[in-house]
């Protein structure tokens, strides 16, 4: 379709999608930036979103941290949950620790229920070594969260840092149940079990 209507924005919008979800960063990237050439396109927040994801997918955290900044401080964007989520987690890879503290707790006073503001508080206190309030945060996500094996397998790697290696073999076996084709859910698991599992921060 794109071949054949090549300046048909909506197929470009459509063709972005597809590539974000089967992980063509790089495609997405170079479609949106397209897109976001054109002068009617010039203040979308949905796609200057996608662009900052598809950066940070493509190991430019600093390009999409500069994108969410300018989103943040904008009079509409102060409640712009996604842009505070994506904002913390840029700013965890490039090491400012001080702007996730505060991304996580503008994400918790937007939307208290969700789990997101204290995933990004448990990765906060685990990168600062500070491994019992880690996994307090991480059991409130877990709470509002119960079904999610990432944060299972996240919760296995702190309680792993505590050398709780029994409670982090059964939160790593509640993340393969959840994920049985995921093969690093199998791998974690095998290893704590082993006692040969390497604890490290992770994105």
């Amino acid at each position: 379709a794109r071949l054949l209507a090549p300046d048909d924005e909506g197929i470009i919008e459509d063709l972005v999608h597809a590539q974000l979800q089967a992980g063509k960063w790089g495609d997405a990237e170079r479609n949106i930036s397209l897109l976001l050439k054109k002068p009617e396109n010039a203040k979308r927040r949905d796609l200057k979103i996608l662009h900052a994801k598809a950066l940070t997918n493509t190991g430019r955290p600093v390009e999409a941290r500069t994108i969410y900044q300018e989103l943040l401080s904008s009079d509409d964007g102060k409640s712009d949950i996604d842009s505070w989520i994506g904002l913390a987690n840029t700013s965890f890879m490039v090491n400012d620790m001080r702007t996730v503290r505060k991304a996580a707790t503008r994400v918790i006073s937007i939307e208290p229920d969700s789990h997101e503001g204290y995933l990004l508080y448990s990765m906060y206190h685990r990168q600062l070594g500070d491994y019992q309030s880690a996994l307090a945060s991480i059991n409130n996500a877990l709470q509002r969260s119960p079904m999610d094996p990432g944060m299972h397998a996240f919760r296995a790697m702190i309680l792993s840092d505590l050398s709780r290696q029994g409670e982090a073999i059964v939160s790593a076996q509640r993340a393969v149940e959840l994920e049985p084709g995921n093969p690093r859910y199998a791998r974690m698991l095998s290893e704590i079990q082993r006692g040969t599992f390497a604890s490290v921060p992770t994105e």
